[in-house]
């Protein structure tokens, strides 16, 4: 509360969050532990394509200011995470619509970096996650944990945490 008084919102405030219906509990959850500051979150329960094709197709201004999304890796690697909120990459998955011309060069620098320097990749990836922080681009608030149910006799399996649909059966033996 001390923090929404110092920003000049010490009545609060009030915004809006899309979700899909299987996060019921969590948006529940966020509406809850903000009306204890005083904020109030409504909440607009819809399918993730209707709610992308509001906020990102139509541009309505009737879109929920915030929205909830799962990123999954496409490849192995922090550019995958990152690349989301570079708007001249990947506008349609920009939610937040965040655009920031030196958070995009640092990490497309990085990434073609990644392959000779990882060091150096790391230490800039670690730098536009800070950058995102800051800036409030996003709020992450879970890893989805990838569970594989397997029986007990099979051996040889590895999860891909790349995909994790994909199983290499050659490696796996009963």
């Amino acid at each position: 509360a001390a923090l929404l008084a110092e920003a000049g919102l010490a009545d609060g405030f009030e915004f809006s969050m899309g979700f899909d219906p299987e996060e019921r509990p969590m948006a529940e959850l966020w509406q809850a532990e903000l009306a204890k500051i005083g904020v109030t979150l409504n909440l607009e329960q819809a399918d993730f394509m209707t709610r992308w094709e509001t906020a990102m197709v139509n541009d309505s201004p009737d879109a929920p200011e915030a929205n909830t999304i799962f990123w999954g890796p496409d490849i192995v690697g922090p550019y995958t995470y990152l690349v989301p909120f570079n708007m001249a990459v990947l506008p349609d998955w920009n939610f937040s619509r965040y655009d920031n011309p030196a958070y995009n060069a640092l990490i497309d620098e990085a990434n073609v970096l990644a392959v000779t320097d990882r060091e150096a990749a790391e230490a800039m990836f670690i730098e536009a996650q800070r950058m995102l922080r800051d800036d409030v681009a996003a709020i992450f608030i879970m890893d989805k944990p990838d569970l594989s149910i397997i029986a007990s006799d099979l051996t040889g399996y590895t999860p891909n945490p790349a995909y994790g649909f994909t199983i290499p059966w050659y490696y796996v033996r009963r």
